[in-house]
């Protein structure tokens, strides 16, 4: 697995959303609807998904989704 630097400093090699998700360790994403329920509130195991804020895909954590920093670092790195 690479080492991926988010936007805002965060190693997502050490996430554990995104390790999960880069693995696709499905038993991992239960556990952490488990044992996490006050981070991830009525999360579903689809929703614990996230492969990096500098990724093209719109799919990410719910903590992640509405990161202003990522917002404003992917807005000012589009092309005018």
């Amino acid at each position: 697995m690479e080492n991926t630097m988010s936007y805002c400093g965060i190693d997502c090699s050490k996430c554990p959303v995104y390790v999960a998700t880069s693995i696709g360790d499905t038993d991992e994403k239960v556990r952490m609807c488990i044992n996490n329920r006050g981070i991830y509130l009525d999360s579903t195991v689809k929703m614990i998904e996230c492969y990096g804020c500098r990724a093209d895909s719109s799919s990410q954590s719910p903590l992640c989704k509405g990161c202003s920093i990522r917002r404003v670092a992917r807005k000012k790195s589009r092309p005018r």
